[in-house]
């Protein structure tokens, strides 16, 4: 019995390296996702962006090549293309013949302005720096304010055509030109997970984009073929089998630490449960869009979120139904209630502040014994 137990404990050492070296392999060949990705948190990423506008009610689909996104969506619809100097002037050619309502290029570089046969110059912005609107766009308007990063864009017509964001002679950092029936919209600053925060550019880059129901967003273009590559001249200078014997010292190098680790006994867990109040949450969420001046879904988001709640404490779904159910429970007055349910947007921030206090008292009441 001891020496089968002698030979057993070898292999299951060399079973464990060979594990370990599977999982490390994994995870050297896994790539990482390229700028403006809807789907990457990185900082140059646009994941935060994409999941605020779903918040908001917009429908995103990621197109995973030119053709897929050539498909389009139910009219009207917006197409973000993150690359746009990657495609070619066919494949543009496929984009615009879709028929998006509005095409929004995220940093164009030269040679996606002269494909598309854009008369405009595009320029570098070394520096970071703070715009104001400067145009008569409604979304700048309320947005207020930008701030650009350095290696951001910016873009000045040949007609003089005014955008948004101006940076004196450099152009601007938003600028609209139409291309045949859709409206091509150059976003050079502030669309950039990292930029989000600042100044107002999460305001104006969900405005800007979220214009429509529909949005498909081409991160970029599928790969093409590399062309063969002419044979090595020059000889290696490293054996062929050196990549074998680097993969067998690391196994043995593994097999050591197992054989030499001592054994600390089972990891002991305890459950730590985290209880987050539903009134927080509505709360937090309603800062958000307070932040990024969305004050009538704000008060919308919250109104639904307190509905729900008593739907399930009293039943009826209906709202007419709810208000009176709620009216006879509490108290209230029947009006009052209706106007906190299911009132007109508020005014201004401190009505917000006003409507949140009135929703959370009148859920309280229904609570009461």
């Amino acid at each position: 019995m001891r020496r089968h137990r002698a030979w057993l404990r070898p292999v299951a050492l060399l079973l464990a390296a060979a594990l370990v070296l599977v999982v490390v392999a994994g995870l050297l060949g896994r790539g990482e996702r390229r700028s403006g990705d809807p789907r990457s948190t990185r900082p140059d990423g646009t994941a935060v962006l994409v999941a605020v506008l779903a918040g908001q009610g917009v429908d995103v689909r990621v197109a995973g090549s030119v053709a897929s996104a050539a498909r389009g969506a139910r009219s009207p619809w917006t197409l973000v293309v993150s690359h746009p100097d990657d495609l070619r002037a066919d494949e543009w050619q496929r984009l615009l013949a879709a028929g998006p309502s509005e095409l929004v290029l995220l940093s164009p570089g030269a040679d996606s302005v002269a494909r598309l046969d854009l008369p405009v110059r595009v320029t570098p912005l070394l520096a970071p720096q703070v715009a104001d609107p400067g145009c008569d766009d409604p979304a700048a308007a309320r947005a207020g304010s930008t701030r650009s990063a350095a290696a951001d864009l910016a873009y000045a017509a040949a007609d003089r055509t005014a955008g948004c964001y101006g940076y004196g002679r450099s152009g601007w950092g938003s600028l609209r030109l139409p291309v045949g029936a859709t409206g091509v919209h150059l976003l050079g600053t502030g669309w950039a997970n990292a930029e989000l925060l600042d100044e107002g550019n999460a305001s104006y880059a969900l405005q800007s984009l979220g214009r429509h129901a529909e949005l498909v967003w081409l991160p970029a273009p599928e790969p093409r073929p590399e062309p063969e590559a002419e044979p090595a001249a020059s000889p290696s200078l490293l054996p062929p089998w050196w990549q074998l014997a680097v993969l067998q010292l690391l196994a043995a190098f593994v097999a050591l630490l197992l054989w030499r680790g001592r054994r600390l006994g089972p990891v002991v867990t305890e459950g730590l449960p985290v209880v987050v109040p539903a009134g927080e949450a509505v709360e937090g969420h309603g800062r958000l869009y307070h932040r990024i001046g969305a004050r009538e879904h704000a008060a919308e988001v919250l109104r639904r979120a307190t509905r729900a709640r008593l739907t399930r404490r009293l039943g009826p779904s209906d709202p007419l139904a709810l208000v009176e159910v709620v009216s006879t429970t509490t108290g209230a007055d029947r009006d009052r209630v209706r106007r906190v349910l299911a009132g007109p947007p508020p005014a201004d921030d401190d009505e917000l502040a006003r409507l949140a206090r009135e929703l959370r008292e009148l859920e309280e009441a229904t609570r009461a014994p």
